[in-house]
């Protein structure tokens, strides 16, 4: 909207107060944009300013009593439709993922637009039975979080919005791994950084599921080791990353595992360990169970 503003005023925006601009973008989203619905030409109402007044030709610029003429055509072209094919392309990604959906609810700011709303239903009429703005769509978010924390239940299922794993040594492939991920230990050749994901991009969690992977840590030296289960998360769609290394993998938490091994252990010796991830609340709680120990951390 900004960029309309200033090409309709040309050279004489750059004259204009700084707040001028910006205050016309939010009178704009704030009373037009929820109403319009793509056939009415909109009045945007000029601010008491001499700078309007020394314009040399109003009219050309679409000034009409105080008010700024938008057409409909320019509004859907220059404003409107840029931002609601990308918002129907999410919804279409949504549904394709979902596969079976009842109803859309539009909340936020631009969730509350006509215009949105009628593309909407024009384009997924067939696909979704209900398409509606509920009262108040600007707070349905704010207050949807407040449900959530005090009562972690009302949601029966969440969607993963990021992949979440663990770093861990997996059995070295030649044909996929490189050799600078090879590690030679007491009990095998192994490739170290590989991501082991316990939850997908998109998965559906219920909201009293955990999911649970067992691994073990290898006595490789006769110095007393501590050992560290490191969580990682990675935004990237698809097919989770093979490695911790990997671009778009980032680095949640350590959970450190003091001497996991008896002093008395031989080289070789394992010690079985259970990784948990709690998704039950608002939070992932993760877990490491070693032999009678407990060690956790919340993300």
């Amino acid at each position: 909207m900004r960029r309309l503003l200033e090409e309709k005023f040309g050279y004489h925006a750059a004259s204009f107060p700084a707040h001028i601009i910006p205050n016309l973008v939010y009178t704009f989203a704030d009373i037009i944009a929820p109403s319009f619905d793509g056939i009415e030409d909109q009045f945007l109402q000029l601010p008491a300013n001499k700078s309007f007044d020394e314009l040399e030709d109003p009219e050309a610029i679409g000034i009409d009593d105080g008010y700024l003429v938008l057409s409909s055509a320019e509004l859907k072209e220059q404003v409107f439709e840029p931002v609601v094919k990308d918002v129907l392309a999410l919804i279409q990604e949504q549904l394709t993922q979902a596969q079976n959906c009842s109803a859309i609810f539009m909340i936020g700011g631009f969730g509350s637009s006509t215009y949105l709303h009628n593309r909407a239903k024009a384009q997924f009429y067939d696909q979704v039975g209900l398409i509606s703005i509920p009262p108040r769509p600007e707070l349905a978010i704010a207050r949807g979080a407040v449900y959530v924390g005090l009562n972690p239940r009302v949601v029966t299922a969440r969607i993963a919005r990021r992949c979440y794993g663990i770093s861990s040594e997996r059995p070295f492939e030649n044909d996929k791994d490189p050799l600078s991920k090879r590690r030679f230990e007491v009990n095998g050749v192994w490739c170290i950084d590989r991501l082991t994901p316990f939850v997908k991009k998109g998965q559906k969690l219920n909201v009293d599921e955990c999911i649970s992977r067992e691994f073990s840590f290898t006595k490789s030296t006769e110095v007393p080791e501590d050992y560290i289960i490191t969580l990682y998360a990675s935004d990237i769609d698809g097919v989770p990353p093979r490695y911790t290394t990997d671009i778009g993998v980032v680095k949640l938490a350590d959970i450190p595992i003091p001497c996991p091994h008896p002093p008395a252990a031989r080289l070789g010796s394992i010690v079985k360990v259970k990784v948990i991830m709690d998704f039950r609340l608002n939070e992932i709680k993760t877990v490491a169970d070693v032999g009678d120990k407990i060690y956790s951390t919340i993300l």
